[in-house]
């Protein structure tokens, strides 16, 4: 009995000085892409790579192996929403330091948050294994705010503005004036396939003074678990900063004529 008990407390400090192995998973939003997921690992000296395994939605996709795969290896899957594509690599010789790249192209509109997972296991005789998971949400933050129109009724005075921005889901477009909400005159949105984020549009009209500024604020609202609220940066229109603008300008183009007399 003695030497059992001795056995196992040995097996048990032997193993529990064993260091554990580092995973770092992270996610970035890659314009005109999609959704780049990063897994990157290093494992304790004495041991090395035996396997990594790669998970989306709890679906094993990739197992990748330096011993029968090579240092490296590239695969490509494509599929009705997107093109994954997943490059892993060993970066030194000892197999303890490596990466495992994922790009999700879409080609459509993220529909649902997807879970991504990596876990490393290290060589005999301890199979040391670590497990990391994200969320990759369908949030993408909003772009600033434009105004990619803006006209002016010279009878009338009267402006309007168009103002747009791109994020997931779908922007909302809020309209102030003098820190007041007011309604647009049309809004609507569309799917940028080459920016792979929702673009939003909003017209509003309004007789300017010098001191009215019109505020359109960009805003995506995500609907999940938790209610995940994430505002860009407004677009301002001053009639007086907008007509000193266009002195300014004139005065340059006069400028450029006489120098090019």
């Amino acid at each position: 009995m003695e030497c059992k008990v001795i056995i196992l407390c040995t097996f048990y400090l032997v193993f529990a000085s064993v260091q554990a192995i580092k995973v770092n998973l992270n996610k970035a939003w890659k314009q005109d892409l999609g959704w780049e997921i990063n897994c990157s690992w290093v494992i304790p000296e004495g041991d090395s790579l035996q396997s990594v395994r790669l998970y989306q939605n709890n679906q094993q996709f990739l197992i990748y192996r330096p011993e029968t795969d090579g240092a490296s290896t590239h695969v490509v899957y494509r599929r009705i929403e997107d093109k994954m594509s997943t490059s892993c690599a060993v970066l030194d010789d000892a197999r303890q330091k490596g990466t495992c790249v994922i790009s999700l192209e879409l080609y459509q509109p993220q529909r649902f948050n997807v879970t991504m997972a990596c876990e490393v296991s290290g060589e005999r005789p301890y199979f040391i294994i670590q497990k990391e998971e994200i969320v990759v949400e369908k949030l993408v933050p909003p772009t600033d705010a434009v105004f990619t129109n803006i006209t002016v009724d010279q009878e009338t005075g009267r402006v309007t503005l168009t103002c747009g921005a791109e994020g997931v889901p779908l922007p909302h477009l809020t309209w102030t004036i003098a820190d007041q909400k007011v309604p647009s005159d049309f809004a609507g949105g569309d799917w940028n396939a080459t920016s792979k984020l929702w673009h939003a549009w909003s017209v509003f009209s309004y007789t300017p003074t010098s001191s009215t500024v019109a505020v359109c604020t960009p805003t995506v609202i995500s609907e999940g678990k938790t209610r995940t609220i994430k505002t860009g940066h407004a677009a301002k229109y001053n009639e007086a900063r907008n007509i000193q603008g266009g002195v300014f300008n004139t005065i340059v183009t006069v400028l450029l004529l006489f120098l090019l007399r």
